[in-house]
């Protein structure tokens, strides 16, 4: 087998073991009913967004781990080879005043606007239902295990509820770094020298898993969409 073909199989497999880990506990999805979407106009989108404790990343050393320890200890080697790298990528974050959860509010509120005929609004204003958000994974990686190249990972659970309390549609789905629609892609250095690179690698991720979000949202319940990887 070819080095480049079994590296890009190992990470993939490797990245769906860290994916499936840190998504254990999400709710299953409940498809929303024609009625209940009929009867929805004014969608108002929780701005507190639940991020996980700490970003993920997935750079060069960490995809070496990987290709070396495969998908079962792969994970958590790299996770701690990555420390020196999340801080500093967190420290920037946080000088640039670049707050995920803020920046995932806004674009699925204006994807899932743009793409449906109803209004999500973030903030508090009255509404027929409230979606809350909960980021369960985010950070940057590798497309594949021997490149240097970094692009965007978002991984959203979605819940939305009617005026009673009760959960009328709920979803997770995933952007990873081989999804074809994530393009835009920078090394490590680019993007703590730049820190506005990040901010757009954020707003890109959290656009992409928003509009199979809205796909979810559109369709059937025997043709919903796969995540995307």
């Amino acid at each position: 087998m070819p080095i480049r073909f079994f590296a890009r199989r190992t990470t993939i497999a490797s990245l769906i073991a860290v994916a499936s880990s840190l998504t254990a506990c999400v709710a299953p999805p409940v498809a929303i009913t024609p009625a209940a979407k009929a009867a929805i106009h004014t969608v108002r989108v929780n701005p507190v967004v639940k991020l996980p404790p700490e970003m993920m990343y997935m750079g060069p050393a960490q995809g070496a781990v990987m290709l070396l320890a495969g998908p079962l200890l792969g994970p958590q080697l790299a996770s701690s080879t990555g420390t020196s790298a999340k801080a500093q990528l967190a420290a920037e974050m946080q000088a640039n005043h670049i707050d995920v959860g803020e920046i995932v509010a806004a674009e699925f509120a204006k994807q899932a606007s743009a793409g449906t005929s109803v209004n999500f609004v973030v903030g508090s204003a009255p509404a027929d239902a409230q979606v809350d958000l909960v980021v369960n994974v985010y950070g940057i990686g590798q497309a594949h295990a021997l490149g240097s190249t970094l692009y965007p990972v978002v991984n959203l659970s979605v819940t939305m509820k009617a005026a009673d309390g009760s959960v009328i549609w709920q979803a997770t789905h995933v952007a990873g770094a081989q999804n074809v629609e994530n393009k835009d892609g920078h090394t490590l250095e680019e993007f703590v020298g730049s820190p506005e690179l990040l901010r757009q690698a954020f707003v890109n991720g959290s656009d992409i898993v928003s509009r199979v979000m809205v796909q979810d949202f559109l369709a059937t319940p025997q043709s919903r969409p796969g995540h995307l990887g």
